[in-house]
């Protein structure tokens, strides 16, 4: 491909970013993102600002705009044509008679305390699930808010299936490529359908264990008191996602040639995302049985 004024500097960031890797691990990291930039690169993918916020931009920066690129391979890997669009969402993506848009977002750590992401062997920590689940919930209300202005806008059709995809990789802690929440579920299915913390029921006779389910949990209290849906695909304001992806999309994930991922689908979408269109570790999925909703794996 031509050679991208800005090339060197990212590739350098490449560099910098396996610096303390395996000599060997490193050099098969380097190529392989570097292919990867220039693949995303010709295909039209990259924006004006990618380079620069990639080398220069902010810390959290980096992480962000390689996530683009690893969405970008998830994709391709999935078979799916990509294609972007000076304004609108990160991707159009359509493999034989489906299409869809995709937005990503990869949510900054704020407000989660910094000694859960400090490694100290041996130390016990404890989990902060409830600022976790805030920084799911504030991604996914930033990027159906972005959906809302781009079928204003005539960019998305309101017929367009559209999913918004949820990037964890700033959120775990090293070494662990996963999103399970307070309720052993994934947190997206969480925030999704409204579900909290594993709950049981105990015989006061007995102590034996009667029953068990989860937290009903519509809303999480933030600090300041103030609540935050967290039922999101049970909303009528969001029946215009079809659905969620939450997915880590780390750079090692990308040497394993897999990405941890779990498929959330919309119930109520107008315009439903077929089961398994796109490849994931997990699907979900919500029905209506009586008055109540099951929440499963398909």
């Amino acid at each position: 491909m031509r050679q991208h004024p800005l090339r060197e500097c990212v590739v350098k960031k490449f560099v910098e970013s396996w610096s303390r890797a395996r000599p060997s691990t490193r050099a098969d990291a380097v190529e392989k993102l570097t292919a990867l930039y220039d693949k995303f690169k010709e295909a039209g993918l990259a924006d004006r600002h990618f380079e620069s916020e990639l080398c220069r931009g902010p810390a959290a920066a980096y992480s962000q705009r390689v996530g683009e690129m690893l969405l970008a391979d998830y994709l391709w890997r999935d078979e799916f044509k990509l294609c972007s669009n000076a304004v609108g969402p990160d991707f159009f993506a359509e493999k034989g008679a489906v299409s869809m848009w995709v937005e990503l977002h990869t949510p900054e750590p704020a407000g989660v305390p910094g000694e859960y992401f400090e490694f100290i062997p041996g130390r016990v920590f404890n989990v902060p699930h409830k600022e976790l689940s805030l920084r799911w919930t504030s991604a996914f209300s930033e990027k159906k808010r972005k959906f809302d202005k781009y079928v204003d806008g005539g960019v998305v059709s309101a017929a367009d299936k559209c999913v918004i995809a949820i990037n964890a990789s700033l959120l775990n802690r090293r070494g662990c490529p996963e999103f399970t929440g307070v309720s052993t579920l994934p947190i997206p299915v969480e925030i999704m359908f409204g579900i909290g913390a594993n709950q049981v029921v105990i015989d006061r006779v007995t102590g034996d264990v009667v029953a068990q389910d989860f937290e009903c949990r519509p809303y999480i209290l933030k600090s300041s008191g103030v609540p935050v849906p967290s039922a999101s695909f049970l909303a009528e304001e969001n029946k215009g996602i079809s659905a969620v992806l939450g997915v880590v999309l780390s750079e090692q994930s990308m040497l394993a040639g897999e990405y941890v991922s779990a498929m959330i689908y919309n119930p109520f979408a107008d315009f439903p995302l077929e089961l398994k269109t796109l490849k994931a570790t997990e699907h979900w999925v919500c029905r209506r049985v009586g008055q109540d909703y099951v929440i499963e794996i398909a």
